[in-house]
């Protein structure tokens, strides 16, 4: 489904679990985050369900303050994807031939993929690019938006393990 419905633009993150890219829906012509997450072919019963319980907490979420969840959904990478996308220095013509080059789909239970808004920077993006804009008031503000959200996940009965600025 990836490979058929959107066009990868570049890779904005890497971590333990996986990738992130910004990418467009053919269709629609808008650009999403798309999450791809590693679920291994030996994964147990417990992360499998652990892996659904957070995609449906973030169904759930409804914040103006957590970034825009959109959907999942199950698919099969081509083989060597995960060490592929790990490779931050792929230009965007090899991304899209990899991307292309995928032969079958397959209903196995090994990646699932999150659709989530893009934003137009992160927040150590902001800061490296504006290090003399440094308004109080705003920093107050930015702050007061993140204890927001992170108290509506908290009240969710939910906790984010990974926050950070970027």
């Amino acid at each position: 489904r990836f490979a058929d419905d959107f066009k990868p633009i570049k890779v904005i993150g890497v971590g333990g679990f996986g990738c992130v890219f910004e990418a467009e829906n053919k269709l629609e012509e808008f650009r999403y985050a798309v999450k791809r997450i590693a679920l291994k072919e030996n994964s147990s019963d417990k992360e499998v369900r652990d892996a659904l319980k957070e995609v449906r907490a973030m169904a759930r979420f409804d914040h103006s303050n957590i970034v825009r969840y959109y959907g999942s959904w199950i698919e099969r990478p081509p083989p060597g994807w995960q060490s592929y996308c790990n490779d931050k220095k792929r230009n965007i013509h090899e991304m899209n031939y990899w991307f292309h080059d995928i032969s079958q789909p397959c209903l196995l239970l090994e990646r699932y993929i999150d659709l989530f808004q893009l934003c137009r920077s992160s927040l150590a993006d902001w800061l490296k690019k504006n290090p003399q804009s440094r308004d109080p008031a705003q920093m107050r503000s930015w702050f007061t938006q993140v204890v927001e959200a992170i108290a509506y996940i908290h009240e969710k009965n939910f906790i984010h393990r990974d926050l950070k600025a970027s």
